[in-house]
């Protein structure tokens, strides 16, 4: 008899104050997407196989509050195909992080409740914010996607013009 597996693993990096971790979460099948878990109400991830440059045991599991993560990047590519023909438009932005950090990419604005976009992006809850092709500056870091923890988001600058890529 074959085992059922409840839960799926997606492999992590992340950053909590100036400290990078990168380890294992587990989530159920319920969530179509990660990003989805990453946003539900629960306050705490948990981290299995945690490494870093810390001293932590491998063998341990780190318990770490969504409000102190800084940002976190899933290292395997997540797909899931689009539930609807989503009506909105990325645009430009800028992030002013805690700890003089600031990233740069693309942030998804829905019209599906208002005709003007920048009212989707108040109206997004969660703890996290997905950033596409984000880029830290001042640092060779680029990711694809990007979750930026939104307590540690100190302004948002957003150019109003929606993005057309060349």
């Amino acid at each position: 008899m074959q085992e059922v597996k409840e839960m799926q693993e997606v492999k992590v990096r992340l950053k909590i104050n100036n400290t990078r971790y990168i380890g294992i979460i587990e989530y159920p099948f319920r969530y179509r997407r990660f990003s989805d878990f990453l946003n539900d109400g629960q306050d705490f991830l948990k981290i299995l196989q945690p490494e870093s440059i810390e001293a932590i045991s491998k063998e341990s599991v780190l318990l770490v509050n969504k409000k102190n993560i800084v940002y976190l990047h899933s290292v395997e590519e997540e797909y899931a195909p689009p539930s609807f023909p989503a009506k909105g438009a990325f645009f430009q932005v800028t992030l002013k992080l805690k700890r003089d950090e600031t990233i740069k990419g693309l942030i998804y604005c829905s019209y599906e409740e208002t005709d003007y976009s920048m009212e989707g992006i108040l109206r997004q809850t969660g703890f996290f914010i997905k950033v596409k092709n984000p880029v830290i500056v001042d640092t060779s870091e680029k990711y694809h996607f990007l979750a930026v923890g939104k307590s540690n988001i100190l302004t948002m600058e957003i150019d109003p013009k929606p993005y057309v890529s060349n």
